[in-house]
């Protein structure tokens, strides 16, 4: 996981950036890695169905589980302290709870599909 961002500020003559936007400031910025077991289990069940001698007929249905994701969207901590955010002066100085903080948040991933076939024969 790579949080990173910066924060630029534009005034007639000067042009300044400071580390650090609103979802990433200094309490969460960085690279960040682990490696943990999973499984990828997937099941698929197809039936056809001869209707003549040149066509056939068939459909499926296929389902595919993952352990042990992490999905982006969760990984975001949207409580900010304030008191970090970048401003023309330079960064904040961390006042308080160290907010927005780094979360490695665990989920399953499941997804499932059905197929459908007509195979023609000459």
């Amino acid at each position: 996981m790579d949080i990173n961002g910066n924060t630029t500020f534009a005034v007639p003559g000067v042009t300044t950036a400071s580390p650090g936007g609103l979802l990433a400031l200094p309490t969460n910025i960085g690279s960040f890695s682990r490696d943990h077991f999973a499984v990828v289990p997937e099941v698929g069940v197809k039936v056809g169905y001869q209707v003549t001698e040149h066509l056939r007929v068939f459909v499926g249905y296929t389902f595919l589980y993952l352990s042990n994701v992490l999905r982006p969207g969760e990984l975001i901590d949207r409580t900010v302290n304030v008191s970090q955010l970048p401003s023309i002066l330079g960064p904040g100085t961390l006042a308080g709870a160290p907010r927005p903080a780094l979360t490695f948040k665990d989920t399953d991933f499941w997804t499932q599909g059905v197929n459908f076939g007509l195979e023609l024969q000459y």
